[in-house]
């Protein structure tokens, strides 16, 4: 059997993202705390905006739009009237991309006055048409009370639409159900939708997997593959960034109670993973 105990061709590779909210560590240390509480994870962070994980509409408009249009300038640094008055032009106009931006911006503060109602209200009409980013952040935004009355039922359910091919939205639903937030919890439901997000490269999730085969809370303890989603995470994270820190503790620990062929085992399917999606070696 697999090390991982599950195929990996879940889903097409994706572009790995750096912009989410931190997920539980493992240990812990004044570096790395113990979180009981998760982050869901929003197309965009509010204390990092960058490009969205994946190919979406709004990856689109920020492709064809972004320097021309002063899009990106809004994100990375002051924003520029002319940049709003474009998004919003487009978000009345119906373009789910923009409207799903201008939810973002109301989110942040940034070009417009921050509001969580406005961005609720701009990532319903974009969601309604289908767009997964919106989706996502309109079930991360039920799940958290901003903006409308809590209701970890419509969160679920938006994370569910979006969860057709989308890493983030496919995390989100883990946690929903690793923690039994408006559903009943189900560890072997959430280990699979961890699963399908880890396997397009989506840095959380796979932080996820360590963590629950690392523990074995609520499916079979399985070292081996507890080391080598971590192994996978810390290699996708910052070199000095808090998550391959805390991943590297973990896969520390771990090691410390693996034998000689587990480690090698572990590290074997890391780099075929790696490898099968990336153009340099692992290890």
């Amino acid at each position: 059997m697999h090390p991982l105990r599950h195929p990996l061709r879940l889903a097409p590779p994706a572009i790995l993202a750096s912009m989410l909210l931190p997920i539980a560590a493992h240990a812990a240390t004044p570096a790395c705390p113990a979180a009981t509480r998760p982050a869901y994870a929003m197309t965009f962070a509010p204390a990092r905006p960058t490009p969205v994980h994946g190919p979406s509409d709004t990856q689109t408009l920020l492709d064809l739009y972004g320097v021309g249009h002063g899009v990106m300038q809004l994100f990375g640094h002051a924003a520029s009237w002319a940049s709003v008055r474009w998004i919003r032009l487009h978000a009345e106009r119906g373009n789910p991309a923009a409207q799903h931006l201008l939810g973002v911006m109301h989110v942040q503060g940034r070009g417009v006055k921050q509001d969580d109602a406005r961005a609720v209200q701009w990532f319903d009409r974009a969601a309604l048409q289908d767009d997964v980013d919106a989706e996502n952040d309109l079930g991360v935004m039920y799940a958290q009370g901003r903006g409308v009355p809590q209701s970890y039922g419509r969160a679920e359910g938006w994370f569910a639409a979006a969860a057709r091919a989308f890493a983030p939205a496919q995390f989100n639903l883990g946690v929903t159900f690793e923690f039994g937030r408006g559903v009943p919890a189900d560890p072997a439901r959430a280990l699979s939708w961890y699963l399908r997000a880890a396997g397009q490269g989506f840095v959380p999730a796979q932080r996820a997997l360590g963590v629950l085969y690392g523990g074995g809370h609520g499916i079979a303890r399985n070292a081996v593959a507890a080391y080598t989603w971590d192994a996978l995470a810390k290699a996708a994270s910052r070199p000095q960034g808090a998550g391959a820190l805390c991943t590297g503790q973990a896969m520390a620990a771990l090691g410390a109670t693996m034998s000689p062929l587990q480690l090698a085992t572990a590290q074997r399917a890391a780099e075929a993973w790696w490898r099968a999606h990336h153009p340099t070696r692992l290890y």
